[in-house]
């Protein structure tokens, strides 16, 4: 789902990159605009219009099997639900543009259209993430970013993704503390319930004190690394992290529900 959103998002970016440099190639004294004269792009604009309806319909899906309760979960969604609808008024904006013969509308269409994939594919990452879907890594997407002629996407990736993996943390955090605060605010009446919130006490603190760790080593910057090889293997590494991650919240969540602390009696 997550990798078939932005293949399709690049898609549109591929079109729109390639109908500006077939309008940019018109000849100066052609009196029919670039859908007359050049055919192949009326092809592209009906399969980027094809791909910016598949977008919408995987995000509206994927926002849809969600439950936004978490702020970071609900802000990442509203985010990418609007970058893919920009993405489809900035391909309206390069229509307009070639209709009408207006360059500066063609060439703010492509630049837009740019910044728009680059934003989406970070949206993409960390919401995939947070929702612990499957996403592709910086291997199999970068071959087609290059094809496309566009090199920001592993690093919108990487940048996505330990977003992610930052929300994540910041999510197990609070649980643990509302674990502990529970435990602690028991009064148990047996020696078993007693031994259990010893028990629920203890687990609070060590995994608060994990979480805490793992937020000291995601301070390293995404930036500070340039190499394609060093950042692919990175977001692999980033990306095992966030599947422990997202199972660790899952638990720890489910075992708040039963009431581990449940040493009220």
């Amino acid at each position: 789902m997550a990798d078939r959103l932005i293949q399709d998002l690049q898609l549109v970016y591929t079109v729109v990159r390639a109908v500006s440099d077939l309008y940019d190639g018109l000849d100066d004294d052609s009196q029919e605009n670039v859908f007359v004269c050049r055919p192949e792009a009326q092809a592209q604009l009906v399969s980027a219009t094809a791909a910016v309806e598949r977008a919408v319909f995987i995000t509206r899906h994927w926002l849809a099997s969600t439950r936004p309760a978490a702020r970071a979960l609900y802000s990442t969604g509203e985010e990418l639900r609007c970058q893919v609808k920009k993405m489809g008024g900035f391909l309206q904006l390069l229509i307009q543009g070639c209709d009408s013969e207006i360059t500066s509308m063609v060439t703010e269409a492509q630049r837009k259209s740019s910044q728009c994939l680059d934003a989406a594919v970070r949206n993409v990452a960390h919401l995939a993430v947070l929702t612990g879907v499957p996403l592709c890594t910086a291997a199999t997407a970068e071959p087609s970013a290059r094809a496309i002629g566009k090199s920001s996407t592993s690093m919108c990736l990487l940048e996505g993704t330990n977003k992610g993996v930052g929300s994540l943390l910041e999510a197990g955090l609070r649980i643990t503390k509302e674990m502990l605060r529970d435990a602690q605010l028991a009064y148990p009446r047996t020696p078993a319930l007693q031994s259990l919130k010893s028990k629920a006490v203890d687990l609070a603190c060590s995994l608060q004190a994990y979480i805490h760790s793992h937020m000291t080593e995601s301070e390293i910057s995404p930036d500070r690394i340039d190499e394609e090889e060093a950042q692919a293997s990175h977001l692999q590494k980033l990306r095992t992290v966030a599947a422990k991650l997202f199972q660790l919240n899952k638990t720890i969540g489910e075992l708040q529900r039963l009431g581990l602390a449940d040493a009220h009696g």
